[in-house]
């Protein structure tokens, strides 16, 4: 398996979308002549607020979203190792490792059922892994390692399914997990900026330069991480 194919992505933020910057830019356009007394207190009332915000500080200082990375790492490298015991074991013993590993929940009598057939598996490809560097095999040990060849072979076009099967489960809850930690990102952005009655957020990177004072990520991270 390439785990690279399931490794969790960056978070792609979307922050308050509707907030564009056309509409900074014909601001002066749409005040009217005034006094300038009178302008300048319209301008005042009507400046344009900005804050920006530092989404791979977030990304990287979000609990939640950090712990469930690390959980689904966890459990990517469980799976892979659950499906190299699948290439040994019989037809009987596959049919059934392929039920069992495609569960969401198994129940004791399952996962019990499920951990003898990848012992079992394993202790095969150990005992394959001796046999192949024996090189005074006997006769019997020969054809032992003949059996586990076949048995190998047989089981690739059946061990790929269930393979692939497995990862484009997984890949759906990598892309669950972001969604879930997106949306939660995005709406303490958006509860961040209303406190504080921003106009608009700018991503950090898109800015050349800030004052620290308007930089709100801070603010996003104790409310994603309370």
């Amino acid at each position: 398996m390439k785990k690279s194919s399931i490794t969790p992505k960056t978070i792609k933020w979307i922050l308050l979308p509707a907030l564009m910057l056309s509409g900074v830019a014909g601001f002066q356009n749409v005040v009217p002549a005034q006094p300038a007394k009178a302008q300048s207190a319209a301008a005042q009332k009507s400046a344009v607020t900005v804050g920006v915000f530092d989404e791979d500080k977030v990304g990287a200082r979000f609990k939640k979203y950090q712990d469930a990375l690390n959980q689904l790492d966890q459990d990517v490298r469980t799976l892979d190792s659950q499906l190299v015991a699948r290439r040994l074991l019989d037809d009987s013993e596959g049919t059934r490792f392929d039920a069992l590993i495609a569960k969401d929940k198994r129940v004791k009598t399952d996962e019990d059922a499920f951990q003898a057939l990848v012992r079992t598996g394993l202790d095969r490809g150990a005992e394959q892994i001796r046999l192949m560097g024996n090189a005074t095999r006997t006769a019997a040990d020969t054809a032992r390692l003949k059996q586990l060849q076949t048995q190998e072979q047989s089981n690739g076009a059946r061990q790929q399914a269930i393979s692939d099967r497995m990862f484009a489960k997984m890949k759906k809850l990598q892309e669950d997990t972001e969604k879930k930690h997106l949306d939660m990102a995005s709406q303490a952005v958006i509860e961040v900026a209303a406190q504080k009655k921003l106009t608009m957020v700018w991503r950090k990177r898109a800015v050349i330069w800030s004052a620290p004072a308007i930089d709100i990520t801070d603010a996003v991270l104790a409310r994603l991480n309370k």
